[in-house]
């Protein structure tokens, strides 16, 4: 929905009455839709909620039900997540309650479930076309603001791994030097080793995927910048992998675009090119070598060399 379309709708007169029952504050969204130059049944998802564009922000309109009984119109537009670390989100709330109280008009920041919302919530008593339009300026606007100053600080796409408090900072500090391609992947990895009950460990500048047994080795290094490093020259040297172990894992190991390896070593740079189904043979490879070094998985037999 551009601006103009919005002027033009201004421009309409009013469509409903001062106290509209809820059919016809459903037709009065379905004018003001219409007017803005969208087929509302084109729009509609399937609880019967129009949904609307204003550049790259969407907004959600509607007829609702309060929990206290009332029927309301309500417009909304989901911003994102809540983030996982507490010091993170506890900054982002006493933001959001900051900015209610002297920014936002008539509309609001509130959460719904685990994201954070603009919106605006009226009973349809009084409704006119006009509050409808200007809602849905109200919350768009509002939604862009968010994107532009709040997301850049606190929509970093933090895993959802449990860990302390005093860990998560270190976790935030390294989301920040990833794009947000390399954060997906890495949310991705830390989420599927944790659901493996690996052991993710926390560095001065970054973190890692370690192994549950003893020692706890570092079986894949996640460095600033979206560069995961694995050093399988220490696996025989240092753990005792056999030979044919080492190999084995290597061969496992996915080769996204941006890869360099030695005889030591191998880095995996996420770029665009690592997708999320490498980051799946990435976890699936590491799960086997965590299970080999602590003597539980099943290896695969070496192959005789033909004479």
């Amino acid at each position: 929905m551009t601006q103009e379309q919005e002027q033009q709708a201004a421009t309409q007169p009013e469509v409903a009455e001062s106290n509209p029952t809820l059919g016809e504050a459903q037709a009065m969204i379905d004018q003001v839709v219409a007017k803005i130059g969208l087929d509302p049944r084109k729009v509609e998802d399937s609880h019967g909620w129009r949904h609307l564009m204003r550049g790259d922000v969407e907004c959600h309109v509607g007829i609702t039900r309060h929990e206290s009984g009332a029927v309301c119109f309500e417009a909304l537009s989901p911003l994102f997540c809540l983030p996982a670390a507490p010091l993170l989100r506890n900054e982002l709330c006493d933001a959001l309650l900051r900015l209610n109280h002297s920014a936002t008009l008539e509309a609001r920041f509130s959460l719904d479930d685990k994201w954070v919302v603009a919106q605006v919530m009226r009973p349809i008593y009084g409704l006119d076309a006009d509050q409808v339009l200007a809602a849905i300026h109200t919350v768009t606007t509002l939604a862009e603001y968010a994107r532009q100053q709040l997301a850049p600080c606190y929509d970093l796409g933090l895993p959802d791994v449990p860990l302390s408090d005093e860990d998560w900072p270190a976790v935030v500090k390294y989301y920040g030097t990833l794009e947000p391609h390399a954060r997906a992947v890495m949310s991705r990895l830390l989420e599927g080793w944790s659901k493996q009950e690996g052991v993710i460990g926390i560095g001065q500048s970054g973190l890692s995927l370690t192994s549950q047994g003893e020692g706890h080795p570092i079986l894949a290094d996640l460095r600033p910048g979206g560069l995961i490093a694995i050093e399988w020259g220490s696996l025989s040297r240092t753990h005792g992998l056999s030979a044919h172990d080492v190999e084995y894992f290597k061969s496992r190991v996915p080769r996204p675009p941006k890869w360099k390896s030695t005889e030591s070593s191998a880095h995996l740079r996420v770029t665009e090119g690592f997708t999320l189904e490498m980051a799946e043979q990435l976890l699936d490879a590491l799960q086997w070598l965590d299970a080999t070094l602590q003597g539980t998985s099943s290896r695969p037999a070496a192959v005789e060399p033909a004479l």
